[in-house]
């Protein structure tokens, strides 16, 4: 009789060993997302103006979306690239990018 206890119960330990890793490969190999977000107000545009919003941080890029002179807390990840002699800034709603000499960081 011992010795059906034992395998009984080997049987369920091993098993859960098998499964220990796999979980934890699958909670290691999540990527953490803790993504700033930086917000923006449009500047420097005439009244009933809109600032381009374009598919690539350069004027070659086409023209996605477009934000009213007077749009506020824009969203964007905090990302900027230069191109074209100016600042462009990664928005996410819209998503793409607008020149930056357009937009002022809030708070």
């Amino acid at each position: 009789m011992r010795i059906r206890k034992t395998a009984a119960l080997a049987v369920p330990v091993a098993a859960l060993s098998m499964l220990a890793p796999a979980q934890a490969d699958a909670s290691t190999s999540a990527p953490a997302t803790s993504a700033r977000t930086c917000y923006y107000n449009v500047v420097h545009i005439r009244v009933h103006g809109h600032l381009n919003v374009r598919s690539g941080p350069g004027l070659r890029y086409r023209v996605v979306a477009r934000l009213p002179y007077n749009a506020r807390h824009v969203p964007g990840d905090c990302r900027t690239h230069r191109a074209d002699h100016r600042t462009w800034v990664h928005l996410t709603h819209p998503m793409g990018w607008a020149d930056g000499h357009y937009l002022r960081a809030v708070r």
